[in-house]
């Protein structure tokens, strides 16, 4: 806050204490984890958005603070000056989200996620993102790979066409803009977003993105009286990923029954004992349902030991069992 600054690796680092000075009072040391069961799904879409998710989850639970327009000018016109740097532009990206410098102050700019939570997207996935009373509702979109590609090559080529048909040739910022705004055509159009493997796909079509671009600036530069479109398009029809399809699959995540709130600093530790729980009971609960009624004795039996009922009570606490109307019964939430 008094402005010395060496660089952007400095500044972010002390961003997160930043918004505690400028803020005092307004830090809620809350996060949230999320059940088993509730991660198969969330490896569908990628983990900007399961942490998104993280964010909407605790806002729905603790509110925001008030910040005014002039403050967050100010931090934006911050962000932005040091956009070069990584790390600052992770924060960007999450000042950019609905009330995003609200949820940054009240959670923290670095809420993250861990244990299975944080694992490899498993394939290909449109979507679109909605919050509906208390739950995240994903909607899967029945598209093809090369279809969602073909706005991100319209885009390269309307952009690279304008400049040729003004006479224009761009500097290096606007091509590091053009760049910028690729990687957003191949992640999110039209509220839409695509979760995608990064090493089978990701990596290769940002390749292609960045040698196709590098290409027509320095051809642009030469002659610019040459047609972008066939470079780009040559370009892409270079490119080797496999043929894949999203699928309308779509999933609910219900905000009071698919996840716990913990504190910040034990939010990795409770992922991994929650991982651990669930482990167990599906060795130990194996056949039954959900919906399916058993007793404290049949718990017992299938090895939950009678150490003051703790082990039954991280049972009913991570949503597996819920009690019964009589005492010592209960009712099974999920399947094994």
């Amino acid at each position: 806050g008094n402005g010395k600054t060496v660089n952007g690796k400095s500044n972010a680092n002390n961003y997160r204490e930043f918004l505690i000075a400028m803020y005092p009072g307004k830090r809620i040391n809350k996060s949230v984890v999320y059940f088993p069961d509730t991660i198969d799904n969330l490896l569908k879409i990628g983990p900007t958005q399961r942490i998104k998710m993280k964010y909407d989850i605790l806002t729905h639970y603790f509110g925001l603070p008030h910040i005014n327009d002039n403050e967050k000018d100010d931090l934006s016109r911050f962000l932005n000056k040091y956009y070069d740097n990584t790390t600052i532009q992770k924060y960007c990206r999450r000042f950019n989200w609905d009330s995003g410098i609200e949820k940054m102050v009240a959670f923290g700019a670095d809420l993250d996620i861990s244990g299975k939570a944080d694992g490899a997207i498993d394939g290909f996935y449109c979507y679109e993102y909605k919050l509906n009373k208390g739950k995240a509702v994903i909607t899967g979109i029945n598209i093809e790979l090369k279809i969602w590609l073909l706005n991100l090559i319209s885009y390269l080529k309307n952009v690279f066409n304008y400049f040729c048909r003004c006479s224009i040739i761009p500097n290096e910022k606007q091509i590091e803009l053009i760049k910028n705004r690729s990687l957003m055509h191949l992640y999110y159009q039209q509220e839409k977003r695509v979760a995608i493997p990064e090493i089978q796909i990701g990596r290769p079509i940002k390749e292609v993105i960045n040698t196709c671009i590098d290409t027509v600036y320095r051809k642009i530069k030469i002659d610019i009286s040459i047609n972008p479109s066939d470079i780009i398009e040559g370009y892409f029809n270079t490119l080797s990923i496999p043929d894949c399809k999203s699928e309308d699959y779509q999933f609910t995540i219900d905000f009071e029954k698919d996840i716990i709130i913990v504190d910040t600093k034990s939010a990795a530790r409770a992922q991994q004992a929650i991982e651990q729980v669930y482990m167990t009971a599906a060795e130990r609960l194996t056949g039954f349902k959900a919906g399916d009624k058993i007793t404290t004795q049949e718990l017992r039996e299938r090895g939950y030991k009678n150490n003051n009922g703790k082990a039954i009570n991280t049972l009913v606490e991570y949503g597996i069992l819920k009690r019964g109307v009589l005492r010592g019964s209960y009712v099974m939430l999920k399947d094994f």
